[in-house]
């Protein structure tokens, strides 16, 4: 796996400290800005990907995903629950790629099974801390989805081995390790610090999907 994709890291850094300075300082727009640019710049690397490989459906499924991941970072901020909806079907499309590296199997599906019950029961254990229906629904959907990306976007390094294969399970993995690092949120406001880590993590998965992609040239 090239390691060039860390020149990103401080981008990644100025990003996510402007957008908590812009959400902080009710400069919302310039923060919403900021926020999205790692987002675009992993969904140029699958876009790039995509014009060296027109065939790739996992490419294509990839792209979709990440696009539609930049478009929830957005709307995330201004309209909560659409932006659930299109972040859920960024994660649709990054599980339907993943299917294109190995077929799902049992060890998959034992994963899947194991993980949704832990997150679940985590959702139920802090239930007090979480906001009202609708949106206490969609996490709970949310959270499936998470079992299902670990389930299917990290075994395949491990038995389908490949730099694609690699370079996506790492890229699943730093995207799951920033949703639970930013649930903390429930809990109550987090430092700005805590929050920019939690957004380098998220950039971080993101650009490697976006890498993964093109490791599919």
């Amino acid at each position: 796996m090239p390691l060039w994709w860390l020149t990103f890291v401080p981008i990644w850094l100025v990003c996510a400290n402007l957008q908590c300075w812009g959400k902080n300082h009710g400069k919302k727009p310039l923060g919403l800005v900021f926020k999205v640019i790692p987002t675009l710049l992993a969904a140029g690397l699958a876009f790039y990907a995509l014009l060296q490989n027109g065939e790739s459906e996992y490419i294509r499924l990839m792209l979709i995903g990440l696009l539609l991941g930049a478009a929830a970072d957005v709307l995330l901020n201004l309209v909560f629950v659409l932006g659930g909806v299109f972040f859920f079907a960024g994660h649709v499309f990054y599980i339907l790629a993943f299917t294109r590296i190995q077929a799902p199997n049992q060890t998959g599906l034992i994963l899947f099974v194991c993980l949704g019950l832990v997150f679940e029961l985590s959702l139920i254990v802090n239930r007090k801390h979480l906001p009202k229906f609708p949106v206490n629904l969609g996490v709970g959907i949310y959270v499936l989805a998470l079992a299902a990306l670990a389930s299917l976007g990290i075994p395949p390094a491990f038995q389908s081995p490949s730099p694609a294969a690699l370079t996506a399970a790492l890229g699943s993995g730093l995207f799951i390790l920033s949703d639970l690092t930013l649930s903390r949120k429930f809990l109550g406001e987090v430092p700005v610090p805590y929050e920019v880590f939690s957004l380098c993590l998220y950039y971080a998965g993101q650009t490697l999907l976006g890498l993964s992609a093109l490791l599919m040239i």
